[in-house]
């Protein structure tokens, strides 16, 4: 069964192949990822059913942690009173399973299934260094030679040369490189450090060249990832990396851990500083760039919606359905997200659903600070500062591959820190 999650995984990207089911009046736009995600929740049910674990999975369930039941609870009754309050369309159903049904059956799946199998969660970051180091990989060959890169992203008048690996977009390529770069950052140091560990303290290194490739492949991964994140010059993307990479360093109380990312800081300012295309793309926010201004402009649209139904929202893709209704900016293409996670929640969910994304947040980020010295607390920890700092400016988790990833972190996460579960638990 393992492995039907990792491949889910790493099918994430998969949702640009979009089509549609029983076209006709009853139309339901669908896409590969959300089949996918059908066909697993479908096997793991079975599995829990043939193996005669239905009581022990509502045991589980229970066991949870309070926070994280009660945050996942009201995002889901709120996506279902969201769905129903204000008319339901094709579209919503389509946008209700993907960000909410789904990923949170997945999460109640996989946090059951690895609570019994420990060795999902090790094998699931190895595919998320498969995952970052493949995307990092194309998006290193795209910028420096434009070869698979669209032209609307090779640099022109409007943007900047941007790679966007086999995404559909930069954005779309950050958004998702984020998070899983920050939810790797402690494992990816841990095993630098035991290279490091090795070349000093051992006079037979040679013998134990086997593991030091290991470890140099993982740290590569994570390296190549990141570059190819920069290279996508998502400046959201870049904040959200660099807030979780300091907090990690100030959080793992490790003076040499902080000297190197700080010396890192340094050579990556230098970077943009030097290089014309990067330096103008950081400094330009500053100067009423287009993109920027667009942002206020669309919080000031949110923040009107709100005003009118502080409460309920707006429902499920209510942003973009009331857009023509409140936008006055005339300058402004449509658009379908107000660019900000909180914005997002509340309006999509209501309140209930952003005090439950508050919950689950702050809960990660609390047992993150208290179990720092915990790989798997400080990574889960990382993951949601990466998605919310990058989140006041973007739109992360409203996206099917955001949300799955989002919500199957958060199992594989859980499934350890919670009070009965192993209490040794490494990646």
């Amino acid at each position: 069964m393992f492995a039907l999650y990792i491949l889910l995984f790493l099918a994430a990207p998969l949702y640009v192949w979009r089509f549609s089911i029983a076209p006709g009046s009853y139309e339901l736009p669908a896409n590969f990822l959300m089949l996918a995600g059908f066909a697993v929740i479908a096997a793991g049910l079975l599995e829990v059913l043939a193996r005669k674990q239905f009581l022990a999975f509502l045991d589980h369930i229970k066991s949870l942690p309070k926070a994280v039941l009660v945050g996942a609870g009201l995002i889901l009754v709120a996506s279902i009173i969201s769905l129903m309050a204000f008319g339901v369309t094709p579209e919503k159903i389509g946008q209700w399973v993907v960000l909410y049904a789904q990923p949170l059956t997945i999460f109640l799946l996989l946090s059951f299934y690895t609570a019994r199998n420990p060795g999902v969660l090790r094998k699931l970051s190895l595919a998320a260094y498969a995952l970052v180091f493949a995307a990092g990989c194309v998006a290193v060959y795209q910028y420096f030679t434009l070869d698979t890169l669209p032209a609307a992203w090779q640099g022109n008048s409007v943007e900047p040369k941007r790679a966007i690996a086999f995404f559909a977009h930069p954005n779309a390529f950050a958004l998702f490189m984020t998070p899983v770069l920050a939810w790797l950052i402690p494992d990816a140091v841990k095993h630098f450090g035991r290279v490091w560990e090795i070349f000093r303290s051992s006079n037979s290194w040679w013998q134990q060249r086997s593991e030091i490739l290991q470890n140099k492949l993982v740290v590569l991964a994570w390296l190549v990832g990141a570059f190819g994140l920069f290279l996508s010059l998502s400046r959201g993307a870049w904040l959200g990396l660099a807030a979780a990479a300091t907090a990690y360093a100030v959080l793992s109380a490790n003076k040499k851990v902080l000297i190197t990312f700080a010396a890192i800081a340094l050579i990556a300012a230098g970077i943009v500083a030097s290089v014309p295309n990067l330096r103008y793309r950081a400094i330009l926010p500053f100067h009423g760039e287009k993109s920027s201004v667009a942002r206020l402009s669309l919080w000031d649209t949110g923040t009107k919606m709100l005003a009118d139904s502080p409460v309920l929202g707006k429902g499920i893709s209510g942003f973009d359905i009331n857009w023509d209704k409140y936008n006055t900016d005339p300058n402004l293409d449509h658009y379908n997200f107000p660019h900000n996670i909180f914005l997002n929640f509340w309006i999509d969910l209501g309140l209930a659903g952003l005090v439950g994304f508050a919950i689950i947040i702050a809960w990660s980020f609390w047992r993150g600070i208290k179990k720092r010295k915990n790989d798997i607390a400080m990574g889960l920890l990382l993951f949601m500062l990466a998605t919310t700092i990058h989140g006041l400016i973007d739109i992360p988790y409203l996206k099917n591959d955001l949300a799955l990833v989002f919500w199957m972190v958060m199992a594989v996460s859980v499934a350890y820190l919670s009070p009965d579960r192993p209490a040794k638990a490494e990646l």
